[in-house]
């Protein structure tokens, strides 16, 4: 049976001056390549993932397929919940 490969990314610290969540993807993307992500799961965590908006997260898992991923994925933190009481639906489940 085939199963996705799970490829953990460790974010530390913050982006700072002219670098965009588009600087990490393209940074993971370099030793992996078009085809290293294939049928991998792509998980960003540590404390670098609470500094990134909600906004930039979505930049940076929607470019998760340059890399061939299947999914790429965040921890669910205060900003998401933030931006989806902001802009969402009113669910019970992001209040």
């Amino acid at each position: 049976m085939l199963y996705p490969t799970h490829i953990a990314v460790y974010l530390t610290g913050k982006l700072s001056g002219w670098t965009a969540p588009k600087d990490v993807i393209l940074y993971v993307a370099r030793p992996t390549d078009r085809c290293g992500g294939t049928n991998a799961i792509v998980e960003y965590i540590g404390p670098g993932t609470r500094t990134i908006s909600a906004t930039g997260k979505a930049t940076i898992t929607n470019m998760g397929a340059e890399l061939g991923a299947t999914t790429s994925m965040f921890p669910y933190d205060e900003r998401m919940a933030k931006y989806l009481r902001a802009t969402g639906p009113k669910a019970t489940w992001c209040r």
